[in-house]
């Protein structure tokens, strides 16, 4: 999935490919690689059982974009929260974020509430919610 080396990859779980491209870019542990990424594909992981059968492979489709594009970008310390966010959108869509459950999206946003005073964060989400409620997304 992302390029560190076979033996490196193989012991890696998805979530530590942003400790891990943290740690290879010199970042600061407040970096959004470890703040956000890390953080929240780790709160993810740890509720997967609280959302429906229908949303895991849907979730799971939206982490695997999302680090795929971060490693396909190859950002620096101060460009990775831009490309972190430019990604959310296409991910979320093209993995079939818009046929979750109106309670699987309620807890997506319960896991990420924290993040509403970021000005990234809301725009991101009101892109996404139009996108959904329109039906016009790549």
């Amino acid at each position: 999935m992302f390029s560190m080396g076979a033996a490196q990859a193989s012991d890696l779980d998805q979530c530590e490919y942003y400790a891990y491209k943290a740690r290879s870019l010199g970042c600061s542990k407040d970096n959004y690689l470890l703040k956000f990424g890390y953080r929240y594909c780790r709160a993810f992981e740890k509720r997967q059982a609280k959302f429906s059968v229908a949303a895991r492979p849907v979730l799971d489709k939206i982490r695997s974009c999302l680090i795929l594009e971060m490693e396909q970008r190859q950002p620096a310390c101060l460009t990775a929260e831009a490309h972190g966010f430019n990604s959310h959108v296409p991910c979320y869509l093209l993995s079939g974020f818009c046929g979750l459950s109106g309670s699987d999206k309620l807890h997506i946003f319960w896991i990420v509430r924290d993040q509403v005073a970021n000005a990234n964060f809301r725009k991101v989400a009101s892109v996404i919610t139009r996108a959904c409620a329109t039906g016009k997304y790549p």
